[in-house]
């Protein structure tokens, strides 16, 4: 009697970790999952920045280059 007592105890605990085994996988696989979605998303992200910062800088280029530019005076106004 002593040994069936033990045997299921011993069962309900080996049924115990098992189910804790698979809840952990379940929630591990959801999270990466997660991760590397938002990790996709963050490097397409940069990528987009970087092409508009590279895009500003060109811009910025064209502007100190084009020759059109009008030079700052002082403004007359307060006097």
């Amino acid at each position: 009697m002593r040994k069936k007592i033990i045997l299921i105890v011993l069962l309900i605990i080996a049924a115990y970790l098992v189910y804790f085994d698979v809840t952990s996988y379940i929630a591990y696989t959801k999270a990466k999952s997660e991760y590397e979605s938002v990790l996709k998303e963050y490097n397409k992200t940069k990528q987009e920045l970087d092409y508009l910062k590279q895009t500003m800088k060109e811009i910025e280029s064209q502007i100190a280059n084009s020759g059109n530019n009008v030079p700052q005076t002082p403004s007359t106004s307060g006097k």
